[in-house]
């Protein structure tokens, strides 16, 4: 028998080290490089940047799977909080979302929801798995079209171009899903390979400051849930809210279940049961306007299909209102917005600095790890090219 050498395994720090090194090395070699402009690295950072997180996020769902003896990650040296996802554009379809395909099975909505059994194990204290890939789905049957309108990624930008069937009458107009209506699930399922299925993405950590800041200010006179909290563990907005209602607080001014279900990973609004591609198209919310006009055009070159009317304004709605910033921090607004108003007023006493990377730094340190950890199944999707089209993959 031959002797064998057992070579020393390399630490999970020099990983992240390698990593930090190579994005110092590009960046030093741009500003050493004058004739290269700023504009031109961008694209070369973003995939360093993206690399960085992709790989973090599988370090932290090994040191999830492998139990509490696994040692805390260090985060890495890079944050973006302005590029979008790395993987936009035409994509493999490969089937329906794994949601509607239960419940046209027959499996209730209560049962895959955020609710009930699996909200009493979070109550518990236990953190039990996602009971499904849940996603808001629209459709219109007239324009053959399906769009997953995941939260916080300019859903309602897009609601506001096509319309809303319970309130608009356009022949555009988009009408959410009935999960109670067996026909209706059963008949998308059959037509979701011949329509076109598309929706938005956005940066998973810029996202998550978004979420962050949207499903607060649903909690004015609750306890503040503080940022840090928060990160770790995007449910407890959620919880918050159980424990409020239990104790006779009515708070909160939305369910446990909306706070729950605006917190999931964009990775079930776009994947199937076995995580590939359940849609024709993703657009980047970072880019919203070039890629809502890719969007059209695809829409409108399809042969036999009606074609959609250009856009007269597209202006984001749902958006906090910002003050500006001083010497001591950002300031909220002093005076109550109308409740009609498309922007809503932060929450007083959120973390809301001037400068977006400090919810990374300091005693936020630990926040990049831990929302990688969350949302691994993000990174795995996003962050990849498995799922992209020949065209969209080499461009």
């Amino acid at each position: 028998m031959l002797a064998t050498t057992k070579q020393p395994a390399r630490g999970r720090g020099g990983v992240h080290a390698l990593f930090a090194a190579a994005a110092l090395a590009l960046i030093v070699a741009a500003l050493r490089l004058p004739s290269i402009s700023h504009q031109a690295w961008q694209p070369r950072l973003a995939g360093i940047h993206s690399a960085i997180l992709l790989e973090l996020s599988r370090q932290a769902q090994q040191d999830a799977d492998a139990g509490p003896r696994a040692k805390p990650l260090a985060p890495p040296a890079l944050v973006q909080l302005e590029a979008g996802t790395p993987v936009h554009g035409r994509m493999r379809k490969r089937g329906p979302l794994p949601s509607l395909v239960e419940l046209a099975a027959g499996r209730s909505a209560a049962e895959l929801g955020y609710r009930d059994a699996w909200a009493a194990q979070r109550l518990a204290g236990s953190k039990p798995p996602f009971p499904s890939k849940w996603c808001a789905i629209m459709f219109n049957d007239k324009y053959k079209l399906i769009f997953l309108k995941c939260p916080k990624t300019a859903g309602n930008t897009l609601v506001g171009y096509f319309g809303l069937c319970i309130k608009d009458q356009r022949d555009t107009c988009l009408a959410f899903l009935d999960a109670n209506n067996a026909t209706e699930l059963q008949r998308l399922v059959d037509v979701w390979q011949d329509y076109f299925v598309f929706g938005f993405t956005r940066n998973i950590l810029a996202r998550a400051i978004s979420q962050y800041r949207y499903l607060t200010h649903f909690m004015h006179s609750c306890r503040l849930v503080p940022w840090g909290e928060f990160c770790a563990d995007p449910f407890v907005l959620g919880d918050a809210c159980h424990r409020a209602a239990a104790a006779g607080n009515s708070c909160c001014r939305q369910s446990p279940e909306h706070q729950y279900v605006h917190v999931l990973p964009q990775a079930h609004c776009f994947t199937t049961a076995n995580n590939e591609s359940a849609v024709d198209w993703l657009g980047r919310v970072e880019h919203f306007e070039e890629d809502f006009r890719e969007l059209l055009q695809l829409l409108n070159s399809r042969p036999g299909v009606l074609q959609l009317p250009p856009p007269a304004n597209l202006s984001a709605v749902n958006k906090p209102a910002e003050a500006p910033c001083t010497p001591s921090g950002r300031q909220l607004l002093g005076e109550p917005l109308d409740q009609g108003s498309a922007v809503w007023q932060l929450r007083e006493g959120i973390f809301n600095p001037c400068d977006p990377l400090d919810h990374f730094r300091g005693v936020h340190a630990h926040c990049q790890a831990d929302l990688a950890r969350f949302f691994h199944e993000d990174f795995s999707f996003l962050h990849t090219t498995q799922q992209l089209t020949g065209d969209a993959a080499a461009g």
